[in-house]
């Protein structure tokens, strides 16, 4: 359930940032899913946790933020990227 929950989140934070954001619900039960998982898990030395939301290849929230907490950290993420790029959102979940 808290897949569900956090994917319903972000889906509602991110609405609102059109094309300059983009996100994808990566499910570690997918093939593609699971290699993904595998290989973002490698490069933290440790097993991702699931759910878990990251940002531009950034482990960022281990746990389901609020949605203003989850804005106000992508506005800085796009402040710091000076929306000259989109931004990725991927959300790792079990389902």
């Amino acid at each position: 359930m808290p897949c569900v929950f956090m994917a319903s989140l972000v889906e509602s934070a991110v609405s609102e940032y059109g094309d300059v954001l983009t996100w994808k619900k990566v499910s570690t039960k997918e093939p593609d899913g699971a290699k993904r998982f595998f290989e973002f898990s490698k490069t933290l030395g440790r097993l991702a946790p699931v759910p878990c939301i990251i940002i531009q290849g950034e482990l960022v929230f281990d746990s389901i933020p609020g949605v203003e907490e989850l804005k106000a950290y992508i506005n800085k993420v796009l402040i710091s990227c000076q929306q000259s790029e989109a931004v990725s959102v991927p959300l790792m979940t079990g389902s």
